[in-house]
């Protein structure tokens, strides 16, 4: 179970650029966005300053760290406008800073509120202000926070404003609690969200992963932790895996896959304040599993290694699956809209892709194409078998450095570069081309021979620098 911490801001102050020689910070408020129509020489804007003591923090083990503001009151504009949440380059004199210095003598680098004293370049969180915003802020600044930590000698300072790239006027704008709140509940503030090591050791004897009791200190896992499958030979049979991240190691011999042959659903959660980047790393020598992803965020999984019994990894989601393959000691199967690296070597099994993957890039391994892929790059003697459905369906695709693909499949719809590499219709003489051009460039192959039958191809071929194109003897063969 995760834990969570609060770190209250050190010190904050509000910057008025309609009032450019006032110093704020005595304020209960912290004015925020646009807070009158235009934008003139004098500023009309309100940004926020805010310094947070991070050292005591351990980057290793922070989840998540979101900084949060409770709206005090006036959501004013005609629209809705986004505030920007940026590491500011510079410290401040909390009871001295107005909207022309951070210090007595000292003056912000332009006369706009710190505005080009942000590091817009750097990580950024946004938040809107203006017509009806009146919720609390909670933006995830993690990346800010570590590299405070790492970087900055633990001092944290934010800058929080409408960026001077934003050179629209209209007003939207929000106040919202100081350091000076009545409350500390509604003070400036730091959610510090520390994970927990979740092991699994099946100890409960019923293979739920929802059992408390199945993990080491009967405590079940939440959307922020680290499950982890270390050793043993206990399987998953039913339930759903609750984590930000997931490593099953190559001491697990056991199978994780539902009872009745279906995936184990490994979620997450898309509400605001739980992590929306997670991730999976698989190095399993022996056993299986079978993995469902229906959470909607995105999700980055290395297979160091796929188990003999094999793997599959399944998801309805569209473009939120970012995978990379290592090396397959079993089959994998990934059904589903995957955008897939493999790296594989002479040792690893084949990758089957049963759903529409989003892209392939593979070197030194063997795919088995089932339903198509929109499009795709493979070198290092790679080998792809297309059984099913379209290939190079949107974008540009390669076959490169002796790789060779075999279209046993329905049609190509885009652009196919042959660059020392092969495509062959072998046994294929239903295909069609619907493309704008296969290109050959040197050493290039493409064999539209389909040992039976005449094919007529609609393919436009280009020789760039060599390539060879072959045709049956004794065959008519009509290129429009």
């Amino acid at each position: 179970m995760s834990t969570t911490s609060t770190i209250y801001a050190s010190k904050d102050t509000w910057l008025d650029g309609d009032n450019t020689s006032t110093n704020n910070s005595g304020d209960n408020l912290i004015a925020l966005g646009q807070q009158t129509i235009g934008f003139s020489t004098e500023g009309e804007r309100a940004n926020g300053i805010f310094a947070f003591d991070v050292s005591a923090l351990t980057p290793s083990l922070l989840t998540q760290v979101n900084f949060k503001l409770n709206f005090k009151s006036n959501a004013k504009g005609a629209g809705v406008r986004q505030c920007y949440v940026y590491r500011l380059t510079r410290d401040f004199v909390e009871n001295q800073a107005t909207w022309l210095v951070s210090a007595t003598g000292t003056d912000w680098t332009a006369a706009d509120g710190g505005a080009s004293d942000s590091a817009t370049t750097e990580p950024y969180a946004t938040f809107d202000v203006g017509f009806r915003t009146d919720d609390d802020v909670s933006v995830d600044i993690t990346k800010l926070v570590v590299d405070a930590i790492n970087r900055r000698s633990g001092t944290l300072y934010l800058w929080v404003g409408i960026p001077l790239s934003d050179t629209a006027t209209s007003r939207a704008s929000g106040q919202y609690h100081s350091l000076e709140a009545t409350f500390p509940s509604d003070r400036p503030r730091l959610e510090c969200i520390t994970a927990d090591r979740i092991v699994w050791d099946g100890s409960a004897g019923d293979g739920n992963a929802q059992t408390a009791s199945n993990y080491v200190g009967d405590v079940a896992p939440d959307y922020y932790d680290h499950v982890i499958f270390n050793d043993g030979a206990v399987n998953v049979t039913s339930g759903y895996i609750a984590c930000n991240s997931l490593f099953i190691s190559e001491e697990y011999t056991g199978t994780i896959e539902a009872t009745d042959g279906s995936a184990i659903n490994v979620l997450s959660s898309a509400v605001a304040g739980y992590p929306q980047t997670n991730k999976v790393v698989i190095n399993q020598k022996r056993g299986k599993f079978d993995l469902g992803f229906s959470s909607a965020n995105a999700w980055k999984i290395n297979i160091a290694n796929c188990p003999s019994d094999g793997g599959r990894l399944y998801t309805l989601l569209t473009g939120n699956m970012e995978t990379t393959v290592i090396k397959t000691t079993g089959k994998l199967e990934l059904d589903g809209d995957f955008v897939l690296s493999a790296t594989g070597n002479k040792h690893s099994k084949s990758i089957e892709t049963s759903g529409n993957p989003t892209k392939i890039k593979a070197l030194k391994t063997k795919l088995f194409v089932t339903n198509g892929s929109k499009d795709f790059v493979l070198g290092e003697g790679s080998k792809m078998y297309a059984t099913g459905g379209n290939l190079a369906q949107t974008l540009d695709s390669y076959i490169t450095d002796n790789s060779y693909v075999s279209f046993l499949s329905k049609n190509i719809d885009s652009t196919i570069n042959l660059l020392n590499g092969k495509l062959s219709f072998k046994d294929n003489e239903n295909a069609s081309i619907e493309t704008e051009d296969i290109i050959l460039w040197k050493n290039g192959t493409f064999d539209p021979r389909t040992n039976v039958g005449a094919w007529n191809p609609n393919a436009e071929l280009t020789f760039r620098g060599g390539g060879r194109f072959v045709v049956d003897v004794g065959r008519t063969l009509t290129i429009t």
